[in-house]
């Protein structure tokens, strides 16, 4: 179980909700921390080394918006998990902002732990794995704009494609050595007058090739930017 020994740190001003995930984070073996304000939770990060964060977005005084904007001046490598029951922010805008993922109320426990589970593990070794797909589409790297965890591709054919749907795609970086991934679509956006169509890509898996060539993203604040 990758959560043992893992410290998160559970944010939400419902105290009997901050129980129930610490409550089952125990059974993983995780140590979980709990805080029901943005001030406290940020006293606990400056002073404990915490791997992961999950987040009510709105919560009295700051709210979880806030305080992922303050964790990504100083870390980008802490993930983030922001959990809401209204539609305070899109999953486009979450993950532009350095969230990695956007849980909506009432959540599934196992899946959120599933998560968990996956986003405790360094950002690349979490794409470790065997690959699902074996056609690939091909995509050209001007095409792309690169965040921590994926990228926003330009749509420039064909339809946008569904929330959910998994992709191998192969970027074609023109002189230099091409890059495999297998990705998944986590939003689409038709064309607006201040963002073009496109959707946003979050890797699952590289191939070894790619691996061996490195990821230098890393440094990034959006998880996948906006355009």
């Amino acid at each position: 179980m990758e959560l043992k020994g893992k410290t998160v740190l559970v944010v939400d001003d419902e105290i009997d909700l901050c129980e129930i995930i610490a409550t089952e984070l125990r059974v993983f073996g995780a140590s979980p921390l709990s805080a029901q304000s943005v001030d406290h939770a940020l006293k606990i990060i400056a002073s404990q080394k915490i791997d992961l964060v999950i987040s009510d977005i709105r919560m009295p005084g700051a709210s979880g918006i806030e305080l992922l904007n303050v964790i990504r001046r100083t870390r980008v490598d802490l993930p983030v998990v922001l959990i809401t029951g209204y539609a305070d922010i899109s999953v486009a805008e979450a993950l532009a902002w350095g969230a990695e993922a956007v849980v909506n109320k009432p959540f599934d426990l196992d899946a959120l732990f599933e998560l968990c589970e996956r986003l405790v593990k360094p950002l690349t070794q979490r794409w470790m794995r065997e690959f699902q797909l074996t056609s690939t589409k091909v995509i050209g790297e001007e095409n792309l704009s690169y965040g921590r965890g994926g990228f926003f591709v330009k749509n420039n054919e064909g339809p946008l494609p569904k929330t959910g749907a998994l992709f191998q795609v192969t970027v074609d970086r023109g002189s230099r050595p091409d890059k495999t991934f297998e990705v998944v679509c986590r939003w689409a956006r038709p064309e607006r007058k201040d963002q073009p169509e496109g959707w946003g890509a979050e890797i699952q898996a590289w191939d070894a090739d790619t691996a061996k060539q490195g990821w230098e993203h890393e440094g990034k604040i959006p998880f996948i930017p906006l355009k």
